[in-house]
């Protein structure tokens, strides 16, 4: 992948992020206005948008759902064609929805004034026991998962476009023997010849047998 699932990202995301922005401006105002007060209006906007395209396992029903679906969708799909390559394509995509999660629990961490460096460490504790602010651990875990699962749509598509564009990679093939320019080198001098001559022109040693079209050489046809 070499990098490149991270193109993927963020292409994923600049479409969702503007996509959402045309076609359900209602809900993603709505969700802005909770972030107005505290942010200024661009940040408080990406923040409410990210938060928007988050929660569509569980804030959206009907028409909604299925529009902020095939929004996902479709956004994958295009990220998709301009990758063409579907491993990058669906980690690209899955990194979104992490990358979308980890913004959401930053910002609800600052709302609450929780030292977010503890707020990583009960992320990946390996027991409930190890976690210090529990409460928050929990809507954290949400916040995360539910942006992961909405941005894997995309990442599906995104897959699923990619797969179908792929340009299939022709094998590098190497060139035949006989097809590689001749080559002749003295034993004797070291000169280089780009033939196969009978003398060597610097030194006047022999280089090679003198044969008939039979493939029999001179010296061979005397001895005979």
């Amino acid at each position: 992948m070499k990098g490149r699932f991270l193109i993927a990202s963020t292409i994923l995301a600049v479409i969702s992020l503007i996509a959402v922005n045309i076609l359900l401006p209602d809900i993603v105002e709505t969700y802005t206005i909770a972030y107005a007060t505290r942010y200024n209006d661009m940040i408080a906007l990406i923040i409410g948008t990210i938060d928007a395209l988050s929660n569509l396992p569980v804030a959206y029903t009907g028409n909604t759902f299925y529009t902020m679906f095939a929004l996902w969708f479709i956004a994958g799909l295009i990220t998709g064609a301009i990758i063409r390559k579907p491993e990058s394509s669906l980690v690209g995509g899955m990194f979104t929805g992490v990358v979308f999660g980890l913004i959401l629990i930053f910002v609800l961490a600052s709302e609450q004034g929780i030292d977010i460096r503890i707020v990583f460490k009960d992320l990946f504790a390996r027991s409930p026991d190890e976690v210090y602010y529990r409460p928050f651990y929990v809507a954290s875990i949400a916040k995360l998962v539910y942006a992961f699962m909405s941005a894997f749509i995309g990442a599906i598509g995104s897959a699923i476009s990619a797969a179908v564009l792929l340009k299939p990679e022709i094998p590098e093939q190497e060139m035949p023997e006989e097809m590689y320019p001749i080559k002749t080198t003295c034993p004797s001098c070291g000169a280089e010849f780009l033939s196969t001559p009978m003398y060597c022109a610097v030194c006047g040693i022999k280089l090679r047998e003198t044969r008939s079209i039979t493939g029999v050489s001179l010296e061979e046809k005397q001895n005979r």
